[in-house]
Protein backbone atom coordinates (compact mmCIF):
# COMPACT_ATOMS: atom_id res chain seq x y z
CA UNK A 1 0.00 0.00 0.00
CA UNK A 2 2.90 1.87 1.03
CA UNK A 3 4.09 2.19 -2.72
CA UNK A 4 0.78 2.50 -4.47
CA UNK A 5 0.38 5.44 -2.21
CA UNK A 6 4.41 6.31 -3.56
CA UNK A 7 3.66 5.62 -6.71
CA UNK A 8 0.27 7.08 -7.54
CA UNK A 9 2.18 10.77 -6.46
CA UNK A 10 4.74 10.58 -9.86
CA UNK A 11 1.96 8.74 -11.86
CA UNK A 12 -0.10 11.79 -11.49
CA UNK A 13 2.67 14.24 -12.34
CA UNK A 14 3.69 12.30 -15.55
CA UNK A 15 -0.62 11.57 -16.33
CA UNK A 16 -1.06 15.86 -15.53
CA UNK A 17 2.12 16.43 -17.93
CA UNK A 18 1.56 14.24 -20.53
CA UNK A 19 -2.56 15.31 -20.92
CA UNK A 20 -1.44 18.97 -20.98
CA UNK A 21 0.31 17.72 -24.24
CA UNK A 22 -3.11 15.47 -25.60
CA UNK A 23 -5.52 16.47 -27.39
CA UNK A 24 -8.40 17.05 -25.09
CA UNK A 25 -5.71 19.73 -23.57
CA UNK A 26 -7.63 23.24 -22.11
CA UNK A 27 -11.04 21.11 -22.33
CA UNK A 28 -13.48 19.85 -19.27
CA UNK A 29 -12.37 16.25 -20.59
CA UNK A 30 -8.69 17.42 -19.44
CA UNK A 31 -10.16 18.84 -16.15
CA UNK A 32 -12.34 15.73 -15.72
CA UNK A 33 -9.35 13.67 -16.38
CA UNK A 34 -7.02 15.18 -13.36
CA UNK A 35 -9.46 15.30 -11.13
CA UNK A 36 -9.93 11.76 -11.69
CA UNK A 37 -6.11 10.84 -11.12
CA UNK A 38 -6.03 12.92 -8.23
CA UNK A 39 -9.23 11.53 -6.61
CA UNK A 40 -7.00 7.74 -6.92
CA UNK A 41 -4.39 9.76 -5.50
CA UNK A 42 -6.21 10.58 -2.18
CA UNK A 43 -7.94 7.17 -2.36
CA UNK A 44 -4.67 5.52 -2.15
CA UNK A 45 -3.55 7.72 0.53
CA UNK A 46 -6.83 7.13 2.60
CA UNK A 47 -6.10 3.13 1.78
CA UNK A 48 -3.43 3.33 3.47
CA UNK A 49 -4.27 5.53 6.53
CA UNK A 50 -7.11 3.07 7.16
CA UNK A 51 -5.36 -0.01 7.14
CA UNK A 52 -2.29 1.73 9.47
CA UNK A 53 -5.43 2.34 11.73
CA UNK A 54 -7.41 -0.99 11.62
CA UNK A 55 -5.46 -3.42 9.77
CA UNK A 56 -8.46 -4.14 7.41
CA UNK A 57 -8.81 -3.23 3.84
CA UNK A 58 -11.98 -1.35 3.79
CA UNK A 59 -10.79 1.08 1.92
CA UNK A 60 -9.38 -1.30 -1.03
CA UNK A 61 -12.28 -1.84 -3.05
CA UNK A 62 -12.99 2.07 -3.55
CA UNK A 63 -9.06 2.08 -4.53
CA UNK A 64 -9.73 -0.58 -7.06
CA UNK A 65 -12.63 0.74 -8.56
CA UNK A 66 -11.10 4.32 -8.65
CA UNK A 67 -8.12 2.29 -10.19
CA UNK A 68 -10.53 1.03 -12.92
CA UNK A 69 -11.74 4.69 -13.95
CA UNK A 70 -7.93 5.75 -14.20
CA UNK A 71 -6.65 2.85 -16.18
CA UNK A 72 -9.98 3.24 -18.51
CA UNK A 73 -8.00 7.03 -19.09
CA UNK A 74 -4.80 5.30 -19.65
CA UNK A 75 -6.32 3.64 -22.52
CA UNK A 76 -8.64 5.48 -23.88
CA UNK A 77 -6.08 9.00 -24.00
CA UNK A 78 -3.41 6.17 -25.36
CA UNK A 79 -0.83 8.07 -23.21
CA UNK A 80 2.96 7.99 -23.65
CA UNK A 81 4.63 4.94 -22.65
CA UNK A 82 6.34 6.33 -19.33
CA UNK A 83 2.78 7.16 -18.31
CA UNK A 84 1.63 3.64 -19.74
CA UNK A 85 4.35 2.28 -17.87
CA UNK A 86 4.07 3.69 -14.93
CA UNK A 87 0.42 2.86 -14.30
CA UNK A 88 1.16 -0.57 -15.07
CA UNK A 89 3.29 -0.68 -12.25
CA UNK A 90 0.71 0.74 -10.34
CA UNK A 91 -2.21 -2.15 -11.07
CA UNK A 92 0.87 -4.93 -10.68
CA UNK A 93 1.01 -3.59 -6.66
CA UNK A 94 -3.08 -3.08 -7.09
CA UNK A 95 -3.27 -6.91 -7.64
CA UNK A 96 -1.29 -8.21 -5.34
CA UNK A 97 -2.98 -6.00 -2.55
CA UNK A 98 -6.57 -7.38 -3.90
CA UNK A 99 -5.17 -11.07 -3.81
CA UNK A 100 -3.90 -10.75 -0.30
CA UNK A 101 -7.21 -9.00 1.01
CA UNK A 102 -9.58 -11.84 -1.26
CA UNK A 103 -11.23 -9.41 -3.69
CA UNK A 104 -11.47 -10.49 -6.88
CA UNK A 105 -10.87 -7.60 -9.81
CA UNK A 106 -14.33 -8.35 -10.62
CA UNK A 107 -15.56 -7.49 -7.39
CA UNK A 108 -13.90 -4.38 -7.38
CA UNK A 109 -14.67 -3.54 -10.59
CA UNK A 110 -18.16 -3.18 -9.38
CA UNK A 111 -18.55 0.42 -7.23
CA UNK A 112 -19.56 -0.53 -3.94
CA UNK A 113 -23.24 -0.46 -3.32
CA UNK A 114 -23.39 -1.06 0.50
CA UNK A 115 -21.08 -0.70 3.03
CA UNK A 116 -19.30 -4.40 2.68
CA UNK A 117 -17.88 -3.99 6.00
CA UNK A 118 -21.30 -3.56 7.83
CA UNK A 119 -23.00 -5.65 5.17
CA UNK A 120 -20.44 -8.87 5.08
CA UNK A 121 -19.74 -10.79 2.23
CA UNK A 122 -22.64 -12.99 1.12
CA UNK A 123 -20.49 -15.95 2.33
CA UNK A 124 -20.28 -14.93 5.82
CA UNK A 125 -23.85 -14.26 5.73
CA UNK A 126 -25.10 -17.04 3.75
CA UNK A 127 -22.23 -19.62 4.28
CA UNK A 128 -19.82 -21.11 1.53
CA UNK A 129 -23.08 -23.16 -0.30
CA UNK A 130 -25.49 -20.79 -1.16
CA UNK A 131 -23.05 -17.89 -1.95
CA UNK A 132 -21.11 -20.46 -4.73
CA UNK A 133 -24.75 -20.94 -5.82
CA UNK A 134 -25.60 -17.64 -6.26
CA UNK A 135 -22.10 -16.76 -8.04
CA UNK A 136 -22.23 -19.42 -10.12
CA UNK A 137 -26.01 -17.94 -11.21
CA UNK A 138 -24.89 -14.66 -11.40
CA UNK A 139 -21.62 -15.62 -13.47
CA UNK A 140 -24.32 -17.95 -16.19
CA UNK A 141 -26.51 -14.27 -16.99
CA UNK A 142 -24.51 -11.41 -15.96
CA UNK A 143 -23.89 -9.56 -19.69
CA UNK A 144 -21.43 -6.95 -17.56
CA UNK A 145 -18.06 -7.08 -18.63
CA UNK A 146 -16.58 -6.60 -14.76
CA UNK A 147 -20.14 -8.70 -13.09
CA UNK A 148 -20.78 -8.23 -9.24
CA UNK A 149 -20.73 -12.25 -9.30
CA UNK A 150 -18.21 -12.89 -6.45
CA UNK A 151 -18.82 -14.79 -2.69
CA UNK A 152 -16.90 -11.49 -1.32
CA UNK A 153 -19.59 -9.26 -2.01
CA UNK A 154 -22.92 -9.16 -0.18
CA UNK A 155 -25.81 -11.62 -0.99
CA UNK A 156 -28.11 -8.71 -2.11
CA UNK A 157 -25.34 -7.25 -4.59
CA UNK A 158 -24.86 -10.55 -6.47
CA UNK A 159 -28.84 -11.51 -6.41
CA UNK A 160 -29.68 -7.50 -7.99
CA UNK A 161 -27.28 -8.19 -10.91
CA UNK A 162 -29.03 -11.74 -10.89
CA UNK A 163 -32.53 -10.15 -10.94
CA UNK A 164 -31.11 -7.64 -13.42
CA UNK A 165 -29.72 -10.01 -15.65
CA UNK A 166 -32.05 -12.22 -16.08
CA UNK A 167 -34.85 -9.15 -16.88
CA UNK A 168 -32.52 -8.47 -20.07
CA UNK A 169 -32.30 -11.96 -20.59
CA UNK A 170 -36.02 -12.13 -20.91
CA UNK A 171 -37.81 -15.42 -22.32
CA UNK A 172 -34.23 -17.29 -23.07
CA UNK A 173 -33.46 -16.60 -19.87
CA UNK A 174 -32.11 -19.77 -17.86
CA UNK A 175 -34.97 -21.66 -15.38
CA UNK A 176 -33.81 -20.48 -12.39
CA UNK A 177 -34.40 -16.70 -12.89
CA UNK A 178 -38.05 -17.59 -12.00
CA UNK A 179 -37.34 -16.99 -8.59
CA UNK A 180 -35.74 -13.52 -9.20
CA UNK A 181 -38.81 -12.04 -10.83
Amino acid sequence: MSNVKEDSKSFRARFDAAIQKSAIRRTSEEKEAKNTVARFQKQSEAMLDSFKRTKKGDEVPNTLHSADQVEKLVEDLKVDSSVASSWQKIREELNQISRAFGISQQAASSPPLVNESSAGSCLQTAGAERAKRLADECMQVSPATHPPCNVQNPCNLIMDEIKRSCDLLGHSAPPFCDGYR
